[in-house]
């Protein structure tokens, strides 16, 4: 179909947070405010199902949607990271600019740009997964 790599890996992560989001507003899971960025976010709302690393992975796959949606190929540019909600700065989990990151899944964040491949995609669908299980 003529799309890269990072389209892909994007779509995939963007949807295996948006399986996350319907799946907890389908179950009447309760909007709990997150710590880090004062929302009612994916990984506040599953936290209590998370076990190990999932917690983390939830956060990433937050922050890694919010840059794909909002960015070509996962790469942040001048405002990726001071989007603002009416008065509130958007604070992210666990990307921050110049800040490299390696990310559960065994991808990394160098700052500007996100690196995944096909692996890291099965490692956080496998994690969403086991996550979901437990809600049912």
């Amino acid at each position: 179909m003529g799309l890269g790599d990072a389209v892909w890996l994007g779509l995939g992560t963007v949807g295996l947070w948006a399986v996350l989001d319907a799946f907890g507003e389908r179950t009447d899971l309760p909007d709990v405010r997150c710590v880090s960025c004062r929302t009612a976010c994916v990984p506040a709302r599953f936290c209590a199902f998370t076990e190990g690393t999932e917690y983390s992975t939830l956060q990433e796959l937050e922050d890694l949607r919010h840059l794909y949606v909002h960015n070509y190929g996962g790469e942040a540019d001048d405002t990726s990271f001071n989007a603002t909600r009416g008065r509130h700065v958007i604070v992210r989990h666990v990307l921050a600019p110049n800040a490299p990151v390696t990310l559960v899944s065994g991808g990394s964040f160098d700052g500007h740009r996100v690196h995944l491949n096909a692996t890291n995609l099965q490692a956080y669908s496998a994690d969403v997964r086991r996550v979901l299980n437990r809600v049912r």
